[in-house]
Formats: structure tokens, sequence, C-alpha cells
């Protein structure tokens, strides 16, 4: 995944555009010198919710890097939020619309049931597959995918769940641990010599302010509202965090045959040092090659953007996983590491053997 300060920005610019568009709505609902409320208001409103604010999450946040389909549960929110700060009388369609959210609910519902389902079913295979590459992945999301798709197949749900189950095993589990290196394994970390770390600390604190500011908000005018909003952030802050302890326990992996790449929750990559065809410092960097097709990044957002400083270019291509089960054929592998001439020796070192 190409991980950069444009995609950053496009996240902040989306938050910022989420809470224009609820407070605007919030203060048309509620504020005297707009009463009566009419039903064009109203549906203007919903509109807003149900349409405009998932539009802008596909726009700023899926479009061309996740399924469409994630789109979905901001939809679900967007219409809860429209049916507690608009007057019921004020609209008349709240009804035809609470039967398609509950159907739309239903379906996530039967999918979770389905996917409990399966896993009770199969969970003595799956332990055992779990187990058989215990020791070979070394990367949580690695060792858990293999294992799901081993067990119940290839799907997108199985994509999903992994993100999920990631999410909360480093969110959770690995707030001390510490990374220790195996024998016949090369590591090569890459966020100590970056900034993300004060981006982290920063866009947490951020975080946290606008989880009391955007409660304190909503509280004003419905209490349950507030609390779901306020669910919702803490989850998203959740999710930043188990993110940095993925990263931070996901070093770039090396061993006689392999190169296995673990971009925090975001993005995996595994490959054969007998398909690379060239490895070489990056002297020259564009914007547009952060564009190119087949390209996959192993860089972290900094509050100055910088060029990456290895390029790897592969004889076939191979696949990378992304969150949800998104995958993308990959030709050309961009790094940035903190030990950068270590790693070049070496992979220059297995390659020419190879």
């Amino acid at each position: 995944m190409t991980v950069s300060l444009v995609r950053s920005k496009s996240t902040y610019i989306f938050v910022v555009l989420a809470l224009l568009i609820l407070a605007s709505n919030l203060t048309l609902m509620n504020h005297d010198s707009y009463k009566p409320i009419t039903e064009v208001m109203a549906l203007a409103t919903v509109v807003d919710l149900t349409i405009c604010l998932p539009f802008a999450f596909y726009f700023f946040i899926v479009r061309n890097r996740l399924s469409p389909v994630t789109v979905l549960p901001v939809v679900i929110v967007g219409f809860w939020l429209a049916y507690l700060i608009v007057p019921h009388e004020s609209f008349r369609y709240f009804k035809e619309m609470l039967y398609v959210i509950y159907g739309i609910e239903a379906l996530f519902v039967a999918i979770e049931l389905y996917i409990l389902f399966l896993l009770i079913k199969k969970a003595r295979a799956f332990r055992r597959n779990y187990l058989k590459y215990n020791q070979s992945e070394l990367h949580f999301p690695s060792k858990l995918r293999k294992s799901l798709v081993e067990t119940f197949g290839s799907s997108r749900v199985i994509g999903m769940l992994i993100t999920d189950i990631s999410v909360f095993y480093y969110g959770l589990l690995n707030w001390r641990k510490k990374w220790i290196d195996v024998p016949g394994v090369q590591a090569f970390s890459y966020h100590k010599n970056s900034g993300y770390f004060g981006l982290f600390i920063m866009l947490v604190h951020a975080m946290a302010i606008e989880v009391i500011a955007v409660h304190v908000l909503v509280a004003q005018w419905n209490t349950t509202a507030a609390w779901i909003v306020t669910a919702l952030d803490f989850y998203l802050l959740f999710c930043i965090i188990a993110d940095y302890h993925a990263i931070r326990l996901s070093p770039v992996l090396v061993d006689k045959t392999t190169m296995k790449i673990q971009i925090g929750l975001r993005s995996s990559l595994e490959l054969e040092l007998n398909n690379i065809q060239s490895i070489e410092y990056v002297t020259e960097f564009s914007k547009d090659q952060r564009k190119e097709k087949g390209s996959y990044f192993v860089t972290l957002p900094d509050f100055i953007e910088e060029s990456p400083q290895i390029e790897i270019k592969l004889k076939q291509p191979v696949t990378a996983h992304y969150v949800f089960g998104i995958k993308k054929a990959i030709t050309k592998v961009y790094i940035t590491l903190d030990d950068r001439n270590r790693f070049y020796e070496l992979i220059n070192e297995r390659v020419s053997s190879t």
C-alpha cells in the first residue's frame, strides 16, 4: 500500500468534512431561527447524512483502496444520526427507510453468525493449521490469513475477519511486547528513524480531544447519539493504536529464500528472492512514481514526505494483501528502512547467489 502524507491528508479532510456536515445539520434542526422544520429541510438533512456523508467517505477513504461494500456501515450510521436529529413529523419516509436499514443490518448479522458457525464447526482444523504456521510465519496477520484460508478457503469475508482479529490482537495483547530475533532470519525495522511516532502521538492527541468535543456537542441534543458517536471514535482511536503496535512488531524479514513484509495492519507482501530482477538505491523520485501501477511502498507517513531509499524490481508479479481482503499484483517494491545499507548488501548477496 502506498503510505504517504497524501493518504493521511485525505483522512483528515474526511474527518473535518464529516464534522462540518454533522454540525451544520445539528444547527439547522435545533436552532430556533430555522423553526418550524419543513419537509424540504428534513429531506436535506437525511440526504446529507445518508448520501453525501457516505459519498465523502468513498471519495476520500475507500477510493481505489478498499471495497465499496465498506461504505454500507457509513450509510447505516448516517441514517441513525438522521433518525435522531430530524423530527419524525417533519419527514414521513422514515418508516420505509427503516425497513431498508434493518435489512442491511440483518445481512451483516447473518454473515457474522455464518462465520461464527464455521469457526465452531472447523475449530479443530483451524487450530491444527494455526499451529502449523506458528513457527514459519512470524507476522501475526500472515499467520492468521494462511491458517484461515487453508481451513475455510479464500474469500473477502475471511479478509475482513483477519483485519478485525488483528486489530484486537495488537490493540490488547502487545503493548509491552518487543521484537525478538529468530535464528536464520534477518529483521529490518522501518519505524525507528522515521517521524511517524511523532505523527502518531499528534494523531492520538487530536483524536482524544475530538472524542470529547464531539461528545459534548452531540450530547446537547441527544445523549444516545452522543454515546454512539463516541463509541465509534474510540474504536477508530483503538485501530490507530493497534496499527502502531503492529508496525513496531512487524519488521521486514529476510531468510535464505524469501522476503516477508507486513506494514502494520495495512498490508502484507511475500516474495521469493529468486524473483528479484534488480535492487538499487533510489537517486531520483517523483510524485508520479507513487501512482505507478503495481508499486508497493514500505514507507510510513512523516511530517515531511521523503523519497524511498531502495527500489526492487521483480521478474514476475506477486500478490499483496490489504485490509478487508483486497489484493493487488505487485511488480516493484520501494522500501525505506532504518538500516538500508545492511539490507541492500544482504539482498544483493542473496540474489547473486540464487
